[in-house]
This record gives C-alpha cells, sequence and structure tokens, in this order.
C-alpha cells in the first residue's frame, strides 16, 4: 500500500510538469501584451490562458485535499468517498471556469 505522502509528492510532481509549460507561455503572452510590439497579444487571447491555469490550480488543491483527507483520517475508503464529494463541486467549478473562457 502507498503511503499517502508519497501519493502527494507523486502527484505534485505529476501536476507540476503538467502545468509548468502553459504556465510558462501564458506570463510570456502576457509580458507582450506589455511591450506593446507588433506581435502582442490582444486583451481577450491572455486572458483565455488563466482558464488552465485556474483548472491547473484548482485540480492540484483537490489531489491535496484528498491526500491530506487521507493522511490525517487513516481511512482511504472515507476519503474516496469525500473525495468523490468533492469531485461533484469541483466539477461545477471546472464547467464555469471552461464557459467563461469561450
Amino acid at each position: 500500500m502507498i503511503e499517502p505522502y508519497v501519493l502527494a509528492a507523486i502527484l505534485v510532481s505529476g501536476f507540476t510538469a503538467v502545468g509548468v509549460l502553459p504556465t510558462r507561455k501564458f506570463f510570456q503572452l502576457l509580458e507582450a501584451r506589455f511591450e506593446m510590439q507588433a506581435q502582442s497579444t490582444s486583451l481577450l487571447r491572455s486572458l483565455r490562458g488563466w482558464s488552465f491555469i485556474v483548472i491547473w490550480a484548482v485540480l492540484t488543491l483537490y489531489a491535496g485535499s484528498f491526500t491530506g483527507d487521507w493522511a490525517k483520517t487513516g481511512d482511504l475508503d472515507g476519503a474516496l468517498d469525500r473525495a468523490g464529494e468533492r469531485a461533484e463541486i469541483i466539477l461545477q467549478i471546472v464547467v464555469l471556469i471552461m464557459e467563461s473562457d469561450s
């Protein structure tokens, strides 16, 4: 059985690997917007990158809440049940963010 702290380290590493490149690209676009050069991005194009960053942060916090719950209680089945309940709320948040990005 994998320990909660090991799982937390794996999840943080995985989410970091997934989110670093899009986040870096977003900040490059944001910096280009403020430089006022010919290749500068528009305001709408720069705001679209925020949705990925917010979704990435929400999913990272969701994974952290699961591993923290499991580490605190020591009950994997209970933590999975509570994670399922939180998943409904997270799904609604992600849908709202995606709708605002269009």
